[in-house]
């Protein structure tokens, strides 16, 4: 008889703050301003443009924009954004399969960990 636990999973996300900073850098080893980049993108207002090359602002270039600045700058768009992977405690999980679950909730796939029942209550009376 086993045991199946599981408490935290990886997922990935955009680090706005760092991937605003990667925005600035790419334009400006690239030698644009930020007029540049406005007309470039056709873009009415600068104000986008700053908004996404500030840390703390939560503003990211929408999907075609990313693509056509890292065709500007010449680089693939995963080296435009920067990602990290997050520790998160799972809630809610129904469905599954093998060794493999889907929360419910944002329907991401984990795999679980089993160890052989006595193993776990053996760890369980150690604490």
């Amino acid at each position: 008889m086993y045991k199946c636990y599981f408490s935290m999973r990886k997922r990935i996300s955009i680090n706005k703050s760092e991937t605003a900073k990667k925005l600035k850098q790419l334009r400006e080893e690239n030698n644009y301003s930020i007029r540049d980049i406005q007309n470039y993108l056709n873009i009415q207002s600068s104000q986008s443009i700053y908004n996404w090359e500030t840390p703390d602002s939560k503003s990211l270039p929408s999907i075609e924009h990313a693509i056509l600045l890292a065709n500007l700058y010449h680089v693939h768009i995963d080296d435009l954004i920067v990602f990290e992977l997050i520790d998160e405690e799972i809630t809610d999980v129904k469905e599954s399969g093998a060794n493999y679950y889907i929360d419910s909730k944002d329907k991401s796939v984990f795999q679980i960990n089993c160890i052989p029942l006595e193993e776990y209550l053996d760890n369980q009376a150690g604490k």
